[in-house]
């Protein structure tokens, strides 16, 4: 299991956005993707691309960002959620230095949730209706892990093995 860091992820069409995006939007989009202020990369097990790991919305003078997973179906339920989200986690606090960061996941996708909880993320509000989703508007739920948080929850993930994937 790998992630690649691949700046053209979104321009090969890979695991495409649902949701209608303005002109404006893509416009945003593309303008942070050009400065990297988002570092995007590729979730590849046994050479396949299954999935995408992002973090965005950089605020270096802040320290807080915001990070995302978007896995395919055939990726779903093996545990690759878990070890992209524990990646980016590493990622953010490690090499970025970052002080805070967050995950905004639609209230439904229960698996998510766990998987933020399980790394010690708080879920810290609910934006009710946020998302339209076929046909219906959902709510979004915001979660965040401070910088001392990670502490503890790295040294945990140091003295356990997971059993996830080995390194």
């Amino acid at each position: 299991m790998e992630l690649v860091n691949d700046e053209a992820v979104y321009e090969t069409g890979f695991m495409g956005y649902s949701y209608p995006l303005s002109n404006l939007q893509v416009e945003n989009m593309l303008n942070k993707w050009l400065t990297n202020e988002n570092k995007q990369y590729v979730i590849k097990f046994d050479s396949v691309e299954i999935g995408i790991a992002q973090i965005s919305n950089i605020d270096h003078s802040n320290r807080v960002c915001e990070v995302g997973v978007l896995l395919l179906e055939e990726g779903q339920n093996k545990g690759i959620g878990h070890w992209a989200f524990q990646e980016l986690t590493k990622i953010c606090f490690d090499r970025l230095d970052m002080y805070r960061i967050e995950a905004r996941v639609k209230s439904n996708n229960i698996a998510a949730s766990k998987i933020l909880d399980k790394l010690n993320f708080s879920l810290d509000g609910v934006l009710r209706k946020t998302i339209y989703f076929k046909g219906d508007r959902i709510d979004l739920q915001v979660f965040g892990l401070l910088q001392d948080q990670y502490k503890s929850v790295k040294q945990k993930l140091q003295h356990e093995e997971l059993g996830l994937f080995p390194r």
